[in-house]
């Protein structure tokens, strides 16, 4: 982990999924989070990490997709 202007890096490589950065924007009391976002993206702009770069799912969800239920099957 690393600290940079104010957010928490961490860089992982994950079996079988690749290398991953994370970032978590530290918020004082009095700031919002829309402005927490802004710094977030802006952060990864400067790493050259582009929108489709990004993984809205944690590790084990990747690792273990949820199996297709019996509703979601039938049509």
């Amino acid at each position: 982990m690393c600290i940079w202007s104010g957010a928490r890096a961490f860089i992982s490589t994950a079996d079988g999924l690749g290398d991953f950065i994370e970032l978590e924007v530290v918020l004082a009391q009095d700031d919002d989070e829309t402005g927490g976002e802004q710094e977030a993206h802006d952060m990864f702009a400067r790493l050259g990490v582009t929108q489709a770069d990004l993984v809205p799912l944690a590790y084990v969800d990747l690792l273990n997709p949820a199996e297709e239920s019996p509703a979601s099957s039938a049509k």
